[in-house]
């Protein structure tokens, strides 16, 4: 559930604000979350090249992506929330930029594990700001009245730069194999692989400067009182709409992404192609899968809202985990690159119908003065559960012994089971969401 949206209600006093400083500044936070995606990309791309460099096991490339990624993004998370609401945004957000485009380049000159897992650490770091900050931006750059539909094309972007972020990162694999003399300073011999993170660093520093130039009114903070009163009753009192959504929610996305971990590794390793291929590939298969995702949620709820009323969302989210579900027999018998492509193709549009809409069941679960803690701890489960998923590929790979398919068996042993549980999960919320929605709303 990474990437939801809030919608905090304005107060009296709030003055106007430039609506073209706004753009400018959504603009901006967008920029550096599409940064950040191919920072993260081109790590999963070049996990087969350094697999072969550096002599790693899957499961220290489950780890890489797994723990030092994921995990410690996690549990930087809140402290840099904390941290965002005492400084200047702006300014909090531009550094941790830069500190995780100079972790990106230091990835390139990693000689072992240890080095390498090191600044991966780094990169999840400065990557961390991006949840807390980015949403506390919107409400900051724009009126009450636009917060939503700022909201709405920044989760669009964001998910959307995710594809963007693996065609961009497999263009840049492909070009610093042909252009490495762009990059004077980078040492002779080295590897492709190297000289792509070292050029994908490049655009850090002038996308911080994008964001320190940002225009932001002052804000208003929340009072102590609405900070701390009320989360734990909530959370006792909606219990089952709590476990049913976080935990449905957080199962979902951590088989979604553990296939995202893994399949660019299947194409290299089983299907022979390059890490160029296989990212541009990639990219454009999910940026049409997820446009077509979102663009099939949006109809479905659309026509289901007067049959299912609070349940909508939900039950159109599950219908997206059960299609997910039974997209994972096709990377099993896929023969073929392009086959495995096409499973990429229904398995992105599957679970975008899913995941596009926690936002909304989010929203409307949890009353004004508490969305944002509400939001993050659903979140928080998200990554946890993200973490885990792609390690666990990785050691049941290793442990399998049927040659270079074992990955997609591995994927399939721990994305399938995840994907069930994720809808029975989800079920439980069923008869207590709609009491939950009205509770939230009787708050406001």
């Amino acid at each position: 559930m990474a990437h939801t949206a809030t919608a905090p209600a304005a107060s009296a006093s709030e003055a106007p604000k430039p609506i073209v400083a706004a753009w400018y500044g959504l603009a901006a936070l967008v920029l550096a979350t599409v940064l950040a995606q191919m920072d993260r990309q081109i790590l999963v791309l070049i996990a087969q090249p350094l697999k072969q460099a550096l002599g790693f096991s899957d499961t220290q490339i489950g780890a890489i992506n797994g723990i030092a990624l994921s995990l410690i993004a996690m549990l930087a998370t809140f402290p840099l929330g904390w941290l965002a609401d005492r400084v200047d945004r702006r300014r909090l957000l531009a550094l941790c930029i830069v500190v995780w485009s100079a972790f990106t380049a230091g990835c390139g000159f990693a000689r072992d594990f240890q080095q390498l897992f090191a600044c991966s650490m780094g990169i999840a770091v400065g990557e961390a700001v991006l949840g807390p900050v980015s949403y506390a931006f919107i409400a900051d750059l724009f009126p009450a009245q636009q917060w939503m539909i700022a909201n709405y094309v920044y989760y669009v972007t964001a998910v959307l730069g995710s594809a963007a972020g693996m065609a961009f990162s497999g263009g840049a694999i492909a070009f610093a194999g042909g252009h490495r003399g762009l990059l004077p300073l980078v040492p002779p011999g080295f590897e492709s692989w190297r000289v792509a993170l070292l050029f994908i660093a490049l655009p850090g520093p002038v996308i911080a400067l994008l964001v320190a130039l940002i225009r932001v009114a002052a804000r208003t903070r929340a009072t102590a009182v609405e900070r701390v009163v009320g989360l734990g009753v909530y959370l006792r009192e909606n219990a089952r709409t709590c476990v049913g959504v976080f935990g449905g929610f957080g199962l979902a996305a951590a088989s979604s992404g553990a296939v995202a971990a893994w399949i660019p590794v299947v194409l290299e390793r089983a299907f022979n192609q390059t890490p160029a291929q296989t990212g541009l590939r990639i990219g454009a298969v999910l940026m049409a899968a997820t446009a077509t995702g979102v663009l099939i949620s949006g109809i479905l709820a659309r026509k289901l809202r007067s049959k299912l009323g609070r349940l909508t969302a939900l039950r159109i989210s599950e219908v997206g985990v059960v299609a997910a579900l039974l997209t994972v027999p096709i990377f099993l018998i896929a023969t073929s690159a392009w086959q495995v492509y096409l499973a990429i193709a229904l398995h992105g549009i599957a679970i975008n119908v899913c995941l596009s809409l926690s936002p909304t069941i989010l929203q409307f679960m949890a009353p004004q003065r508490m969305r944002g803690r509400v939001i993050a701890i659903g979140g928080l489960l998200s990554m946890v559960f993200m973490s885990l998923a792609p390690l666990i590929v990785g050691w049941v790979s290793d442990r399998l012994t049927v040659g270079a398919r074992g990955l997609l068996l591995a994927i399939a042993v721990v994305g399938g089971p995840c994907y069930l549980l994720s809808f029975l999960v989800m079920r439980i919320a069923e008869p207590t969401l709609g009491r939950t929605f009205e509770a939230a709303k009787a708050a406001e």
